[in-house]
């Protein structure tokens, strides 16, 4: 099982990071999507990606390498690239009518190929599963063309082509909804299914009613308000029962939706998390996860007879490393229950694990929700989706609210902007829903919740900690406990400076002046570049992450001239207070 990036690197032998500096600009200014990235940084990483890709369809060219079997899943989400190295590996041929004595020659697959069913060839089995109502990623050069070219291409025939139309998930009435939802909001010439295709219910569940309310306080609080009352309600309600855990899920176009949502539910004691917001932080990528990792693989057969947890935190002692790392809360939290277990099976376990791996309420965006689902869902849908006005209509978030209906397995409750909402949305609502008042709040002077920081809101190579004495500091005083023993908290031990004030990178910093985090630009302007940082940042916790620089170049500039391509970065775990205006 390999993304397309992991099977360039292999079939190259390359990795990003091999890219020379002129090929990237190259490529950033001649792929749209790229060239319109106003982050440099971000630019430049996924043009990384392009170049892999890119190499791998050379080399094939020149050399292929071909596979019998392929699956290709989530197809509607392929670009171009993507869809011209499947062809090559799955080795799609013409035969050569002028030279029939001689090797098959390769056509690129081409919309306007004249290949037909008498000169063409196809020596592997090749499958792929998409929807086309699912594709996210047109922002990035994805389109559902490819799924129209590929019967053309590839000859599929009706009996090679199966529709997978039974729904397992949802109850009856929430796979209605949002069928009428997609078939009423798309026009036909976007769809590739016709109505004879519609996703059809299996009952999976009872219907429950689905609910829906629009929302009109600053930041969202009346919804906020409302969402987190109603969870704890159906948190009593499955205590009551001893039931089993539900999965819960607030839903929304972006993160910043989430400030509302998670003071109201921390202000009633029900832990949240967003999710997959940092997908490379987990535990064990952390310093003390990695140490733990290269430990347990020295000795994968070996075995721990006693309760796990006591025996990593043994190990932790010995070692001298910081107990105050968020990721050995996790660590200790999900080895708690094990014993008896090879170093093996220890190792199996900690891979999974993420940060608050038992919390009651996932916060998650619609591009993240894709291919999850959950018990009870909550969509927020604020956005300019159908304009009123005379322009033409834009249907980019179509799909992703789709998308977020379809994440829902028995209940359903859809808050929308009192003004910004989907129109489609809210014409069709009242034939399959039950509208609810959400109550005016008291909103707070300040919204206050907690959360790991971003790694867009950091800067990933900050000078200070990547030289030599920074990288000193970060794994030999840092991420040990020579400092945090006798702690079990870090409150109050750093401050917010910033460059108008402080003549210092806008950031985190202890009492004696050593950066521990820098601020992003666009952070920065939100929080801190006016000296306002220790009023609304407070670092209340922190882990790490190993993060791999595919640029050395920013090592050099920063005074690093080692052989590491990687560092480990500091991530705050931050009590952010924002003001609700």
């Amino acid at each position: 099982i390999q993304t397309f990036h992991g099977l360039a690197r292999q079939i190259t032998g390359l990795s990003e990071k091999d890219a020379p500096d002129a090929a990237l600009d190259e490529i950033a200014t001649r792929i749209e999507h790229l060239s319109q990235e106003k982050n440099l940084q971000k630019r430049r990483d996924n043009a990384r990606y392009q170049w892999m890709i890119e190499q791998a369809i050379s080399q094939l060219q020149e050399r292929p390498q071909h596979f019998q079997y392929i699956m290709v899943d989530e197809f509607q989400d392929i670009d171009e690239y993507q869809y011209q190295m499947i062809g090559l590996l799955a080795d799609l041929q013409t035969q050569d009518d002028d030279n029939t004595e001689t090797e098959d020659s390769y056509i690129a697959i081409d919309a306007d190929s004249d290949a037909t069913a008498d000169n063409f060839e196809q020596r592997g089995y090749l499958m792929v599963v998409g929807d086309d109502d699912q594709n996210l990623y047109a922002f990035r050069g994805a389109s559902i063309q490819y799924i129209q070219q590929f019967a053309d291409n590839y000859h599929v025939n009706t009996e090679q082509k199966f529709y997978l139309l039974d729904n397992y998930r949802s109850a009856n009435n929430i796979v209605e909804l949002a069928n009428e939802f997609i078939s009423t909001t798309l026009p036909d010439v976007e769809r590739l299914k016709q109505i004879e295709h519609s996703i059809k219910a299996t009952n999976p569940y009872p219907n429950s009613s689905i609910r829906y309310g629009y929302y009109k306080q600053t930041k969202g609080v009346d919804m906020a308000a409302w969402i987190a009352s109603d969870i704890e309600q159906r948190l009593a309600v499955n205590e009551q029962k001893n039931a089993l855990p539900e999965t819960i899920a607030v839903l929304a176009p972006k993160w910043s939706y989430f400030d509302a949502i998670q003071h109201y539910l921390e202000a009633l004691n029900i832990s949240s998390q967003r999710y997959n917001e940092n997908e490379q932080v987990t535990p064990i990528n952390s310093f003390i996860g990695q140490a733990l990792f290269k430990y347990l693989s020295a000795k994968r057969l070996d075995s721990i007879e006693e309760n796990v947890a006591d025996f990593l935190e043994c190990w932790r002692v010995k070692q001298g490393l910081n107990h105050l790392d968020q990721a050995w809360d996790s660590i200790i939290s999900r080895t708690k229950d094990m014993k008896s277990v090879t170093y093996e099976q220890v190792l199996q376990a900690l891979e999974s694990i993420l940060y608050d791996d038992k919390t009651q309420v996932i916060l998650i965006t619609y591009h993240s929700a894709k291919g999850m689902e959950f018990d009870h869902a909550y969509v927020i849908d604020d956005q300019f989706s159908n304009s009123s006005s005379g322009a033409q209509p834009d249907h980019s978030h179509d799909r992703p609210l789709y998308v977020a209906l379809t994440r829902a397995k028995q209940t359903l409750s859809l808050l929308l902007h009192h003004k910004a909402h989907h129109l489609t949305l809210a014409k069709i609502l009242p034939n399959h829903a039950e509208q609810i008042d959400l109550p005016m709040v008291n909103p707070p002077s300040m919204l206050t919740f907690h959360r790991f920081m971003r790694l867009d809101e950091l800067v990933l190579t900050p000078r200070t900690l990547v030289n030599d004495a920074g990288r000193k500091f970060v794994e030999q005083t840092f991420c040990c406990d020579s400092w945090t023993k006798a702690r079990d908290s870090i409150l109050g031990l750093f401050d917010v400076a910033c460059y108008k004030q402080d003549r210092k990178s806008d950031g985190f910093y202890s009492a004696k002046g050593q950066q521990i985090a820098q601020f992003s630009t666009a952070f920065s302007k939100e929080y801190s570049s006016q000296g306002q940082g220790n009023q609304h940042l407070l670092m209340a916790g922190f882990t790490t992450t190993l993060f791999y620089q595919q640029d050395i170049s920013w090592y050099e500039k920063s005074g690093y001239h080692g052989s590491e391509s990687s560092h480990y970065l500091i991530v705050p775990y931050v009590q952010f207070n924002v003001q609700c205006k």
